[in-house]
């Protein structure tokens, strides 16, 4: 694998048209965000992108209700991809077992247990991490939901 500065907004968005069909229920609202500043991180951009599509997937086939929403975002030091929808999630005591190859919280055909395993470990191969949230809207009395969020670390100047 070999690392060079992408722009991981650039890479996100790739991997969202590949990942959202064009004859996706359009009942469902689908959002993408990028900040005007997009951060840059050190990537292998197939690897990065793949990863980032088994996430977008993962919410398409088994979380999305009425909404899925793709964000990019920077704290400064890391770069953060979110996947969020409006479905039930995976329960919080599965979080970690659902990273390991060929385990999932579903117990239907279909999930084969690899997407968030391979996402985990391109995370990991970056010195980044994948992480999962409950979210809840209106303070916890509207809309519930589930948050992917895949963390890289920022390229500095050096590096970059």
């Amino acid at each position: 694998m070999q690392l060079q500065p992408h722009d991981l907004a650039d890479v996100a968005r790739r991997a969202f048209r590949a990942a959202v069909p064009i004859t996706i229920d359009p009942d469902i609202i689908v959002s993408f965000e990028a900040p005007d500043d997009e951060p840059v991180v050190l990537a292998d951009a197939v690897s990065l992108r793949e990863a980032i599509v088994n996430i977008i997937d993962n919410a398409l086939r088994h979380g999305v209700v009425s909404r899925l929403e793709v964000r990019v975002r920077s704290d400064g030091t890391r770069a953060h991809l979110e996947v969020e929808d409006d479905g039930p999630g995976i329960p919080p005591g599965e979080w970690e077992r659902v990273t390991q190859r060929f385990e999932t919280s579903k117990s239907h055909d279909g999930s084969a247990g690899l997407g968030f395993a391979i996402a985990s470990e391109v995370a990991a191969a970056h010195g980044g991490a994948l992480t999962f949230r409950e979210t809840s809207k209106d303070g916890g009395k509207g809309t519930q939901g589930f948050t992917v969020t895949l963390t890289l670390p920022i390229a500095t100047e050096k590096t970059g």
